[in-house]
């Protein structure tokens, strides 16, 4: 009797559980969660406009470009096939600097790609542009005789060591804009990229060498009256010409890295802005800041001079952007 039961109740379970199986499974979003989607950059096709320039690209020139749009929190990557491109802040937001330098940098068409970061969005820019010729000035320097060995062996130790401080990238940008060295309007002696000729007494021909910087008067002259001895022994007034030698500031903010003194540049001051953007300063004839300080734009670094190769007491400037020489009159314009 009971082996009965327990054999019908086994029964009435097989059957149940057939006929269960016959029955479509009924999915419910309640009963399973679907898996949460992988986070991923969104990435948008490169587009060919969208990039702004400011500036003339050409040897020695120099361009700002922006992106319209483009926020203080933003992160930019930049390339450039014409030379250096600088990602820095320009009035709070990140913008390219490009540069091309004086005799490496090659005319015709270069790429300019730009990448903006967006939280997860990544947004490709792209722009040909043209980097075009530019005639610089001519003028004969006379006769340039070798100098003595000693001599020549301080030059090549004054060249290495310029090569290596403006070969630095330091990575913070210390300067907020760029403004004139001098409290007098510029006057313009000796154009930057300027072609000099001579005759090279040791190789018995012409050469040139290029003009790496801009000569810039840096001096006053007032005509004032002073009262002399006569040789009767009286007194009388004449006229004289005063020269006054003026402060040379720094352009920008950042930090001295150089206060020396050298056979053809003089006395010199080289600062460091940041982000590989460097500052010359040569023939001064006294210094007025030291290697490591801070400088913000318009601090005063030096006195004008003639110290080095110089014929008169005048500025020469020159400015390096991750090693390209560039016009520094340009620079101050644009930023």
């Amino acid at each position: 009797m009971r082996r009965a039961i327990v054999t019908a109740i086994l029964t009435l379970i097989v059957s149940v559980g057939a006929e269960a199986a016959k029955k479509p499974t009924l999915k419910s979003k309640h009963l399973k969660a679907k898996p949460a989607p992988a986070k991923v950059h969104k990435e948008e096709k490169p587009v060919s406009s969208g990039i702004n320039l400011t500036g003339t690209l050409v040897p020695g020139g120099v361009v700002l470009a922006t992106i319209p749009g483009t926020a203080a929190g933003d992160a930019l990557e930049a390339e450039f096939t014409g030379g250096p491109a600088v990602v820095m802040k320009y009035k709070g937001r990140p913008a390219v600097l490009l540069a091309v330098d004086l005799d490496d940098g090659k005319t015709g068409k270069a790429k300019l790609t730009i990448t903006r970061h967006r939280g997860e969005v990544i947004t490709h820019f792209a722009r040909t542009v043209m980097v075009n010729p530019k005639k610089f000035k001519k003028s004969y320097w006379g006769v340039r005789r070798p100098p003595d060995p000693d001599a020549k062996e301080r030059l090549d130790r004054e060249r290495e060591m310029r090569e290596t401080i403006f070969a630095r990238v330091t990575p913070l940008q210390y300067w907020k804009g760029f403004r004139s060295p001098l409290s007098i309007p510029l006057t313009v002696m000796s154009p930057f990229g300027q072609i000099r000729t001579y005759y090279d007494v040791e190789k018995g021909e012409r050469g040139s060498r290029r003009h790496y910087g801009v000569d810039l008067r840096a001096i006053v002259k007032t005509a004032v009256k002073v009262k002399i001895k006569t040789k009767k022994g009286g007194t009388k007034i004449v006229a004289k010409t005063v020269t006054k030698l003026l402060p040379i500031k720094a352009i920008a903010d950042g930090v001295v890295v150089a206060v020396t003194s050298y056979v053809g540049h003089g006395n010199i001051v080289i600062v460091d802005h940041g982000l590989g953007v460097f500052s010359f300063y040569l023939h001064l004839s006294k210094w007025k800041t030291r290697i490591g300080a801070f400088v913000e734009a318009g601090d005063v670094i030096g006195i004008t001079g003639a110290t080095g190769h110089a014929t008169g007491p005048h500025l020469h400037l020159t400015v390096y952007i991750r090693g390209a020489v560039v016009d520094p009159l340009a620079l101050i314009n644009l930023l």
